[in-house]
């Protein structure tokens, strides 16, 4: 819910910064990633490093937000 609530924050406040792009991309790659490894081999390091990408992107997305209501 919070990647939602923050991109509809970025859409709504119109920032155009293509970190945001790139952070949002790389949180949902790594949902998937961590969604594949959980239904194939679901050994627990590798889930958590994956689970660990997701979540730097998704603090990357939320500090990035709040800078720039900051900032503004």
């Amino acid at each position: 819910q919070v990647f939602l609530a923050a991109l509809l924050l970025v859409l709504v406040l119109k920032l155009d910064d293509p970190g945001f792009v790139f952070l949002a991309w790389g949180f949902v790659a790594a949902r998937v990633i961590h969604s594949l490894v959980h239904l194939s081999f679901n050994k627990v390091l590798p889930r958590f490093t994956v689970f660990l990408v997701a979540t730097a992107c998704l603090f990357g997305i939320v500090g990035k937000l709040a800078l720039a209501i900051l900032m503004s």
